[in-house]
This record gives structure tokens, C-alpha cells and sequence, in this order.
């Protein structure tokens, strides 16, 4: 999930300028000047308009960055994988931070060729000395967010052995709790305290209602359930929805 580059040191200023231009873009057309990126981490953002994973990663990734852009010392630049400067105006007017200019193609191809770029929507971070502190940025914004900062391995590598931490000592405060969200929702809307679950029989049902085999089963839960509740079973079931599913 995340990678440290301990031999490679770019120097940002260089790789994300060019010979007839030493500064970066904002959507309101402002230029800002590559120097400002000095002793910054910079999330190097690949990404384009015609990519629904980049269009649902995009807002994830902004929600991270309004939080942790106030520190000071961290940067991301958008780099365009769009071929339509109308697409790339559109599209980089939701990204509160900079770009490599869109007629800039050259330095956009480079730092693809540089960072291996295989997909999109790709992130890579860079400490402050230009080294490579998370290669597979989107997975760690996606699962960790703004928590992540600073964004070092050692950070990452905290997360993990709180995750395994988790799994050794799994109860149901670990498992559906979630920051402040400390409680289910009832069929009704009404919101159940997980300490309320707490000493019961709890059931986890993953589901999805796009899933053919979830839609066959759901009836047969619900008969068991009802059963149970008749003989005073003292039995829950959370139902934990899942995206896709098999048709």
C-alpha cells in the first residue's frame, strides 16, 4: 500500500517546470511560482476527466487536502492525462490545488515516463527531500485520508499494526465503530448505540442489492431472524451493504 524510495531524490522544482517555464497553474488562471514547492511534500496527481475512477476519487482526495493543506508544507499538482483543454479546465476547476500547465505536454509525458504511470488515477508522494514516500497514494487517501499525514512509510506502517492490532482483538466497538460514528441504523432511521449491541449475539450481514444470491437468502435470514426473535433469542443482525455484486 505504501512503498518508501530510499535511493532516488528528485529535486520537485525541476521535474515539474520546464526551460520556458518555472511556475505551476491554479484554476482561476494564477501562476505560482515552482520555488514555493521548496521543503514541501507534493502529491503528484495523475489523473483526467474521462476516467469515472479519477471523477470518484477526485472529491475523496480534495476532502483529504482542505485538511491538511492548512499545515503549510504540503502540495499537490494535477497532472493532466486529458487531450481537450476544455475537458482539463472543467475538470481541474474542482481541485483546489495546482497543475502543470495543460499546453505543457512534455513535462506531463515525462513525469508519466518518470513515475511509471500504469493507470489512473494514480498518486505518488514525495517527502520533503523529493524522495518517494508512498507510491500507491490513492489507496492510502482512499482507506486513511487526511489520518495519513504526514505521509511517510513510518505512518503507513503504524496504520498496519493498528489494523492488525484490530484483528487480533476484534469486538464489535472495533468493528462498527468508526471516529464519531458510534452507532447502527435501525430499519425505522433511528440510530442504536453499538454499546447496545454489546453482550448480544450479533450477526454480520454483507449484502448488496444488485447481488442475485443476496436477494434469494435476504428472505430466508429474515424468516430465521423472526423465529429466533418469537422464542426470545436475544439475536441482532447488522446488514453491512456492499457494493457490485453478481447478476
Amino acid at each position: 500500500m505504501a512503498d518508501a524510495e530510499t535511493v532516488v531524490a528528485h529535486e520537485v522544482q525541476s521535474i515539474v517546470s520546464s526551460s520556458e517555464r518555472d511556475y505551476l497553474v491554479r484554476n482561476n488562471g494564477d501562476q505560482v511560482k515552482t520555488e514555493n514547492l521548496k521543503g514541501k511534500k507534493v502529491g503528484l496527481y495523475f489523473s483526467a476527466s474521462w476516467c469515472g475512477p479519477c471523477k470518484r476519487f477526485t472529491p475523496t482526495l480534495v476532502e483529504a487536502y482542505n485538511e491538511v493543506s492548512a499545515k503549510g508544507d504540503f502540495e499537490i499538482i494535477f497532472v493532466s492525462a486529458d487531450e481537450d483543454e476544455d475537458a482539463f479546465k472543467g475538470y481541474f476547476s474542482k481541485m483546489p490545488w495546482l497543475a502543470i500547465p495543460f499546453s505543457d505536454s512534455d513535462t506531463r509525458d515525462r513525469l508519466d515516463e518518470l513515475f511509471k504511470v500504469q493507470g489512473i488515477p494514480h498518486l505518488v508522494i514525495l517527502d520533503e527531500n523529493g524522495k518517494v514516500a508512498v507510491k500507491k497514494g490513492t489507496e492510502v487517501v482512499l482507506e486513511y485520508g487526511a489520518e495519513a499525514y504526514p505521509f511517510t512509510p513510518e505512518r503507513i506502517e503504524e496504520f498496519k499494526n493498528q489494523e492488525e492490532e484490530a484483528r487480533r482483538n476484534q469486538s464489535l466497538r472495533s468493528l462498527l465503530i468508526y471516529k464519531s460514528l458510534d452507532f447502527v441504523t435501525s430499519s425505522d432511521g433511528n440510530q442504536v448505540p453499538v454499546s447496545q449491541l454489546e453482550g448480544k449475539t450479533v450477526g454480520l450481514y454483507f449484502s448488496s442489492f444488485q447481488d442475485t444470491e443476496s436477494a434469494q437468502f435476504t428472505p430466508k435470514l429474515v424468516d430465521v431472524y423472526e423465529k429466533l426473535k418469537a422464542k426470545g433469542e436475544d439475536f441482532k443482525i447488522v446488514l453491512i451493504s456492499v457494493g457490485g455484486g453478481r447478476k
